[in-house]
Formats: structure tokens, sequence, C-alpha cells
């Protein structure tokens, strides 16, 4: 069996038989083949899901946003800020499945309306770049 498979011996050279060469390299392309090809799967569908969660993402954002316009009218109406800004907080809390998701409400000149999170709380916003620019 192993003369068939791998050749004999001739002067310290082993010869071996063609029909081992075609299947190694069978074997080699196929192996190549089907790794490439998975590999080019695992990448669409990570591509797709990043796809998908950053549609979710602004649909959850969209129903948060719509919320505190609701909270806005309704202090509009009662003059009660402290209310609707504990019913925002209650909401986004419920609403946050992450440990790291934060909700900000900023003020144009940077010191925050609101800022619900599971973590700890700044006291102004730091990042004076992104103010310039959410303000413009």
């Amino acid at each position: 069996m192993f003369k068939a498979l791998f050749g004999e011996k001739i002067a310290k050279t082993r010869i071996f038989p063609i029909a081992t060469k075609i299947i190694f390299i069978f074997t080699i392309f196929l192996l190549v083949s089907n790794f490439s090809s998975h590999y080019i799967s695992l990448m669409m569908n990570r591509n797709e899901l990043v796809k998908l969660l950053k549609q979710i993402l602004v649909k959850d954002l969209k129903e948060l946003y719509t919320f505190s316009n609701t909270q806005y009218d309704l202090f509009q109406y009662n003059q009660d800020e402290k209310g609707s800004l504990e019913n925002i907080e209650k909401k986004a809390l419920n609403d946050f499945k992450n440990q790291k998701s934060v909700f900000l409400g900023i003020k144009p000149q940077g010191d925050f309306l609101f800022q619900i999170s599971r973590r700890g709380k700044n006291e102004t916003f730091q990042d004076k770049n992104a103010l310039n620019l959410l303000n413009q």
C-alpha cells in the first residue's frame, strides 16, 4: 500500500506516482477554493450585519428623538422641565440594551441638558470641534 501511494525508491530518490501528484494538487486546489469562498462569504455576511445594525440603531434613535419631541411639547404645555427630563431618562434607560449606550442633550454652549447612560456623567461636553459642528 505504501509503495502504491508514495512510489518506489530508486537510487536513494523516491519516485512519486503521477496519480499521487494529481490527487495532492487537486486536494490543495480544493482546500484553497473552499477557504477563499468561505472567507468571502464571511466578509459579505459581516458587512450585511453591520448594515442591519446601523438600521436598527437609526430606528432606536428615531424612537428616542420622537419621544423627546413629545416630552418637549408636554413641557411647553405644563412647564415641568424636571418631569419631562425624568420621563426621557426612564425611557432611554429602559430602551438601552448595552452597558455603553449613551443618550445626550447638549446645550449650544456645551452644558448637558440631560446625559443618560449606565456609566459616569461629565459636567460639560469636552469635544469642542464636535460641538461646533453640531451647532453649525
